[in-house]
């Protein structure tokens, strides 16, 4: 019995640091203002990706992999609108968008 008693008081402070740790993180907000999302074509190189990152001064965030799309933020002075604007008929590309933050209250 008391080795129960001891067992539970070790292994409860851990299991509720790394709750509070999950959950904390979940929590944590991004500014999604100055981010993008682009979609590639298949046939888009990563030389291609590369050389569009460094002229229009993005910043890779996340790959999304299973759809070939990348999510970036802008670290240059150019605005959302005018890095779409400029971007959106390259061939290599699918699409390119605003990164929209959603939330869903309770």
């Amino acid at each position: 019995m008391l080795s129960v008693i001891r067992t539970f008081y070790v292994f409860l402070p851990m299991v509720c640091i790394f709750y509070f740790m999950a959950h904390c993180q979940n929590n944590v907000r991004r500014d999604a203002s100055k981010e993008i999302v682009i979609k590639f074509t298949p046939n888009a190189s990563e030389a291609s990706i590369d050389s569009l990152c460094r002229e229009a001064g993005l910043e890779k965030i996340k790959e999304i992999r299973r759809n070939r799309a990348i999510v970036f933020r802008i670290t240059s002075d150019m605005t959302v609108e005018e890095v779409i604007e400029k971007y959106r008929h390259r061939p290599d590309i699918e699409y390119i968008e605003r990164n929209y933050t959603i939330k869903i209250k309770n």
